[in-house]
């Protein structure tokens, strides 16, 4: 709900542009106009224009513009106190003209202007030289009837259709391929040559190309990990720029530094004692290497310490169910497997593996219900092998149990690590989202989960990713791809006549 502030205490047009215009723009319909802020460029990104003639001409640029599918279409000019609106409206009106006429010709996508000061809102046609709406900022509620009228000009919802309108309208009727403007046949149909090296590189070196198994990925993040720094910039202008477009997943996450020592995730995992009840979200584009930072922050990254204190159990997200029907039950068991693999010195299926596994049951058992059978009675071991039974049939406490023997008990904190689910289509993800919600309220686990920057940026706002701790999403940045392929193919070369085994540590 919107809440502007005491209109007698501002003091400039900032105060204006910040405390009543940003507002107003991005609360939620029918309270605001409903824009998100990245529909809101501001003067950093804003094109200017000479807008007047003779001595009134001067190069012009409003405070905001709404742009929607890469179209402007509201122009937006806030004023200080006590400054009256009808230059200000006048300005945008020439604004908005010289914006429509760089377009091509009957493509005019701005259509409505807004001026404001710490007064009174107008809004209006930019073909009209008075405002076809003027309402007082004081009365601008969810039941005035100006303020809805205005809404039908330069709400989000009623420019987003006449958006889709117009882009319905320019959208070319012939779409070409890529390879078709390249020139005739000849030069269409032209194969390249075979790349022998390629071949071998291929062939003998998938491993360090395309690791598959969790050996050749621990490899790579030993031996060939690249790490990615965050960008510098020189330029104070393009900083600005850069700055006002950054996208929901820089501005809502951690970004760090260096990945090859990632202190603040480090930090974040030494100093914390509630971590077993969190999810962790890695965020990242396409290609920007989430997979193998988890590998290198576990191989190399992590101290002695903390290496001695977790217990890592890595679900390949790949191969998991994509409904809610059957991914609970297959996590369970993935969690169930994780955990036998982790201590095979121990044998699940031996009797003094089974009681202590279900220790706390146990002990329940004998405390309670146990004491009316006799301890030690036949009778007591038959109604102590059907609970046991029993507990072993029931998958959601199996899982409990093995996770808390293998990790709490042993003072290990069990971070779970949903491997490649950010491969997988949006819903998903956002499905494996919920499973890690799911999982951090039965399980005392640490969810790891990577995720795509482009899913994070839509859907952050809504379910189930509006629960998303900031503290706990970490972004980081993709590495160069020249020094990736560099990396790999030296680390290729390197075991050419070497005897040492491909996976050797």
């Amino acid at each position: 709900m919107l809440k502007l502030p005491d209109l007698t205490t501002l003091v400039n047009e900032s105060d204006v542009e910040q405390k009543v215009v940003m507002p107003l723009l991005t609360a939620p319909e029918p309270y605001g106009f409903g824009y998100s802020v990245a529909e809101l460029p501001t003067k950093a990104n804003i094109r200017s224009f000479m807008i007047g003639k003779g001595t009134t001409a001067k190069l012009y640029f409003p405070d905001y513009l709404a742009v929607l599918g890469g179209l402007p279409h509201v122009v937006v000019e806030a004023k200080a106190p006590g400054v009256e609106l009808d230059e200000a409206f006048r300005e945008a009106r020439l604004y908005a003209n010289e914006l429509n006429a760089a377009l091509p010709t009957n493509v005019n996508p701005v259509l409505v202007v807004i001026a404001i000061n710490a007064a009174e809102i107008w809004a209006g046609p930019v073909d009209q030289a008075e405002p076809q709406v003027k309402e007082a900022l004081a009365d601008v509620t969810v039941y005035s009837p100006k303020f809805a009228e205005i809404l039908r000009l330069a709400g989000r919802t009623a420019v987003s259709a006449r958006n889709r309108q117009l882009l319905a309208t320019i959208r070319p009727s012939v779409l070409r391929k890529p390879r078709r403007l390249l020139g005739g046949d000849a030069v269409q149909n032209e194969e390249i040559g075979h790349n022998s090296f390629g071949a071998a590189i291929q062939s003998e070196f998938s491993h360090i190309f395309n690791p598959s198994t969790y050996e050749e990925r621990a490899y790579i993040a030993r031996h060939g990990y690249v790490p990615s720094r965050r960008r510098e910039r020189y330029v104070d202008p393009i900083d600005r720029v850069i700055r006002a477009s950054r996208p929901p997943s820089e501005l809502h996450a951690r970004e760090m530094n260096d990945t090859a020592k990632p202190a603040e995730l480090l930090g974040k995992l030494a100093s914390s004692t509630d971590l077993d009840k969190k999810v962790l979200l890695i965020v990242g584009s396409v290609g920007s290497g989430k997979t193998t930072f988890i590998d290198h922050l576990r191989e190399v990254a992590l101290s002695d310490e903390l290496r001695e204190t977790t217990l890592w159990l890595r679900l390949n997200m790949n191969v998991a169910p994509a409904n809610k029907d059957e991914i609970f039950n297959w996590v369970r068991q993935q969690l169930i497997a994780e955990c036998q693999a982790a201590y095979q010195d121990i044998d699940f299926e031996s009797l003094d593996a089974i009681r202590k596994l279900y220790a706390v049951e146990v002990n329940a058992f004998h405390k309670g219900v146990g004491q009316l059978y006799g301890i030690d009675t036949p009778l007591y071991n038959q109604k102590l092998a059907e609970t046991l039974v029993a507990l072993q049939e029931d998958l959601q406490k199996t899982a409990q149990a093995y996770t808390r023997f293998c990790g709490t008990e042993r003072g290990k904190l069990v971070i779970t690590v949903f491997d490649n689910c950010d491969k997988r289509t949006r819903e998903v993800q956002l499905l494996m989202f919920e499973v890690a919600q799911w999982m951090q309220k039965e399980f005392r686990t640490l969810v790891m989960l990577p995720l795509r920057d482009e899913t994070f940026d839509n859907y952050r706002d809504t379910p189930p990713l509006d629960t998303a701790l900031k503290d706990f999403v970490f972004r980081i940045e993709p590495p160069l791809f020249h020094q990736v392929l560099t990396t790999r193919v030296q680390l290729a070369l390197n075991l050419f006549g070497s005897d040492s085994p491909p996976l050797a540590a």
